[in-house]
């Protein structure tokens, strides 16, 4: 039997404001404007890792190359772990893009 996770009683997901960058992924839609909002909060609590450009697929079908060409690949990417050992990028795939176009190899992220 599979172990689902339950909502808290307590939950109140984040209210969405029109300016912000969501990220759906099935069921998930995760608010990127508000994670970086609380990342740069609470740098305390999180780590920031080196990423491997190789072998981090990338699930973005398009790729609008003028924004390619202007992204700040020093600005961490972000990571989601859905699945046990199984990573999606969900903020910087236009970084993520640059970087392999350029033989970097690692690119900082959460």
């Amino acid at each position: 039997m599979a172990n689902r996770q339950k909502i808290g009683n307590n939950f109140v997901p984040c209210p969405v404001k029109p300016a912000d960058e969501l990220f759906r992924l099935g069921i998930f839609v995760f608010n990127i404007t508000r994670m970086l909002e609380f990342i740069e909060n609470n740098l305390d609590k999180f780590v920031l890792e080196n990423i491997s450009v190789n072998n981090l697929h990338s699930s973005f079908s398009k790729i609008n190359e003028d924004h390619v060409d202007v992204v700040d690949i020093s600005r961490p990417i972000i990571l989601i772990e859905i699945t046990p050992g199984q990573f999606t990028l969900i903020d910087g795939n236009h970084r993520m893009e640059k970087a392999r176009r350029l033989g970097i190899k690692n690119l900082k992220g959460y």
